[in-house]
């Protein structure tokens, strides 16, 4: 049910460092697609503008959602905050990555206001490094210039970036919303605070994985032997593994 008395509640996102006329158009969907991802993509959180100098978006959320998404936010500010936490460190991850830093703020008295350190969480991390890297996901966008593409993966930690030439493009085109195995490199840093983060992701090559139902995957194990169990026991193994995959 909605709830009673208040308007809408506007929140408003601004990162210092990056000058919007300077980002690039699909920088600026990412940025607005991992924003999405902070507010738990409610249909009832409307972009309201983006604005000139600093990259400044302002969203407001319908009153009917209102203490929901701050419930949402307050978990973001905590480490052991789940989903909504993760959401955060990818829009960190995208400011560090732009050398920027970030608030968050309710335009109300004692709103909640966040805070995304980005470049500055850099101060006594470790250097970034590059490495040999996978990334694993459902692929759920493609996009950019014909010399720059990027795209997004979603998978159990959310949706993750990477950036990719034209022809490897052109190849995941066919697999859009099917689950790959992108091959490339990663670059990480270690944080001041022990925590490992993935600042960017260059593709170079991909695999197709497959994404079988219970029963298909049942009859992989059968034919390649099983699982040397007993005939009588096999139907309790196949609900073990049943249940395993809806867990």
């Amino acid at each position: 049910m909605p709830e009673e008395g208040g308007g809408a509640v506007r929140f408003r996102f601004v990162a210092e460092g990056i000058s919007l006329s300077r980002l690039p158009l699909h920088r600026t969907t990412e940025y607005l697609e991992l924003l999405a991802d902070l507010f738990g993509r409610a249909p009832e959180v409307h972009l309201v503008s983006v604005a000139e100098g600093s990259l400044a978006v302002l969203a407001e959320a319908e009153p009917a959602v209102a203490a929901r998404l701050r419930g949402r936010l307050h978990d973001a500010m905590r480490p052991d905050g789940g989903g909504p936490r993760a959401a955060w460190e990818r829009v960190d991850a995208a400011l560090a990555a732009d050398h920027a830093h970030a608030t968050l703020q309710e335009e109300t008295e004692g709103g909640v206001v966040i805070a995304f350190p980005g470049v500055r969480a850099g101060v006594g991390a470790a250097v970034p490094f590059w490495q040999p890297d996978e990334l694993r996901g459902r692929l759920v966008r493609l996009g950019g210039r014909r010399e720059d593409k990027s795209g997004q993966v979603e998978n159990a930690a959310g949706l993750s970036a990477f950036r990719c030439g034209e022809a490897l493009a052109r190849a995941l085109r066919a697999h859009l919303f099917e689950t790959v195995a992108l091959h490339g490199r990663g670059r990480w840093q270690r944080h001041a605070f022990g925590r490992w983060r993935r600042l960017d992701f260059e593709a170079t090559g991909f695999a197709p994985l497959r994404d079988d139902g219970i029963a298909a995957v049942w009859q992989d194990i059968a034919g390649a032997g099983g699982l040397g169990l007993r005939p009588e026991d096999e139907g309790d193994a196949a609900q073990a593994l049943a249940r395993l995959r809806a867990s």
